[in-house]
């Protein structure tokens, strides 16, 4: 792998990692603003992206795009 492919590896997982480490404190500050019923929906929403994203990926392996 080249230099430049395993930086930018790194520094994409170093973002990944450091937006994923904002959400809790962002949770735990909007339920106590909003309570835990205006929260609720997220639990909805979140997996529900996660499925149209895994379909979206399984799709497009058995229909790749053509050359």
């Amino acid at each position: 792998m080249p230099a430049h492919r395993n930086t930018e590896s790194v520094l994409f997982g170093a973002l990944g990692v450091l937006g994923f480490s904002g959400t809790l404190p962002a949770t735990r500050a909007a339920v106590g603003e909003l309570g835990p019923v205006m929260i609720a929906p997220r639990a909805w929403v979140a997996p529900l992206l996660v499925l149209a994203s895994v379909a979206l990926s399984r799709w497009s392996q058995v229909h790749p795009r053509p050359p």
